[in-house]
């Protein structure tokens, strides 16, 4: 009781403890105190004591982290017991289901607490019948890979967070986020023509269209 104390007394400050250790001591001392309680009742002492703190410590854990086969290993690997195989999964699904029917995990309502977006693995009830014409914007506000400051300061003054960018030929090429945005109007990054090269390529290829006219002449004569 004094170490779930300290626990809950401690999980709000920002230091690296890890909540791994505490759940498996907490479960070891339940285990134990099981043991205790059967032992004062049948009055004969139980052989197999390690086992209910084994088990108390993997059902903790699978309590609040929603871990399951992969808590079945690690508690194996670190009792070197592989007779502890059934009795491990049995508390260990045991626990992770009734756990399940009360509350989320604790990495849940961290995730929540700090309101980080993560895709939940089951979709809501209340969104499961919802299509997606019912979350997008009809009137898709779109941009240019070149685009004028206008353009950007058009597209700063909506309400998204992203937007479609097409290119030269029409076709989607990817997204540009506000944040990437603000920060190239803020560092000017702006596109430079270069009117030399331009121009420079213009003239080749007008040579070139020239050259082969005049080895392939036209077959019409005036």
């Amino acid at each position: 009781m004094i170490w779930f104390g300290f626990t809950i007394v401690t999980y709000g400050c920002w230091v690296p403890a890890g909540l791994f250790l505490p759940g498996m001591i907490i479960g070891c001392a339940t285990g134990a105190f099981y043991t205790q309680v059967e032992t004062s009742i049948t009055g004969n002492p139980n052989p197999s004591a390690v086992t209910p703190v084994i088990v108390g410590a993997g059902a903790m854990l699978a309590g609040y982290t929603r871990l399951t086969y992969s808590l079945i290993i690690i508690m194996l690997e670190t009792t070197t017991s592989i007779n502890l195989f059934i009795p491990l999964m049995i508390g260990i699904m045991m626990s992770r289901g009734v756990s399940g029917l009360f509350t989320r995990s604790l990495y849940e309502r961290a995730l929540r607490t700090k309101q980080m977006p993560v895709l939940r693995g089951s979709i809501p009830k209340v969104n499961q019948f919802m299509k997606v014409e019912h979350m997008m914007e009809h009137n898709v506000i779109t941009t240019n890979s070149v685009c004028k400051v206008s353009e950007a300061r058009r597209l700063l003054e909506t309400t998204h967070a992203a937007w479609p960018v097409f290119n030269l030929a029409g076709n989607l090429s990817g997204l540009i986020s506000r944040s990437v945005l603000i920060r190239l109007v803020a560092q000017k990054a702006w596109y430079k023509h270069n009117t030399d090269a331009l121009e420079k390529g213009m003239n080749n290829l007008r040579a070139s269209v020239m050259g082969e006219m005049d080895l392939n002449p036209s077959p019409i004569q005036n």
